[in-house]
């Protein structure tokens, strides 16, 4: 969301599940992030969602007016809240009535009917989860993060678990553990989509006399040709030969 702003989103899929930074999520909940926050959504179906930001400000005064005695609220890691259906589509109506009109100010009795709602949803939530829970998330969060700046910086090299426990300080099965919890991916599986999508990248961005395929995949760290023109082929639909044949074709039309 915009700097001084919380943002509030409602995310949903087609089948009603998708990973929100780690957690489960479902078409009942609700998203809370201010500008600090890094948002990663998972899903193998199609998705959307409504968003709204309300300044940061008045969503503090109003959590203090209502909840005196609560601890001032952090969301620098995003928060995941959840609630019953028919309380989510009440607040998610709400919310799309105040944007309905964005040329013209929202009422000022309504925009506070729906931070109290979120407020109140959010206090509630929180109440359910322990501090012991909301700890070890933020560190699997960490840990994960962790290891896909690892991959996404390392991944022309051999990338190795020794290499990333050294790199992360945590145990073997830690890794790999939070890194699926946050990701819905092994770490082997997201390695081998990030060397694919830099590889695609290259063959439909240099010119044919200048790569060939067995290039291409030694640059991006595929030692074997067979498995990559594979995994290749059940990512993009094509083998990497015929992604470079049609950069050819590309390149002759654009010459004459």
């Amino acid at each position: 969301p915009p700097a001084g702003t919380i943002g509030l989103l409602f995310p949903r899929s087609a089948n009603g599940k998708f990973l929100s930074c780690g957690e489960e999520v479902g078409n009942s909940s609700l998203i809370i992030l201010d500008e600090r926050s890094s948002l990663d959504i998972v899903t193998s179906a199609l998705s959307g969602s409504e968003t709204i930001a309300i300044q940061e400000a008045r969503f503090i005064e109003m959590t203090e007016t209502l909840f005196p005695n609560q601890k001032s609220v952090s969301f620098e890691q995003p928060a995941v809240i959840r609630g019953d259906t028919a309380q989510l589509c009440a607040l998610r109506n709400s919310l799309i009535e105040l944007v309905a009109y964005p040329e013209s100010e929202p009422y000022p009795e309504h925009l506070s009917n729906v931070i109290t709602a979120t407020v109140t949803w959010l206090i509630e939530s929180m109440g359910s989860r322990g501090p012991e829970s909301i700890i070890a998330n933020r560190k699997r969060i960490y840990i994960a993060k962790q290891v896909q700046e690892y991959i996404e910086e390392h991944y022309c090299e051999t990338v190795t678990t020794e290499g990333l426990c050294l790199a992360t300080g945590v145990s073997a099965r830690s890794l790999q553990r939070c890194f699926r919890e946050y990701f819905d991916l092994t770490i082997t599986e997201y390695l081998k989509m990030v060397r694919l999508n830099a590889a695609h990248r290259d063959l439909v961005s240099t010119h044919p006399s200048e790569s060939s395929v067995s290039r291409m995949a030694l640059r991006h760290g595929f030692t074997h040709f067979g498995r990559f023109s594979v995994a290749y082929r059940a990512r993009f639909g094509e083998s990497p030969s015929k992604t470079l044949i049609n950069r050819k074709g590309v390149m002759s039309r654009k010459s004459h």
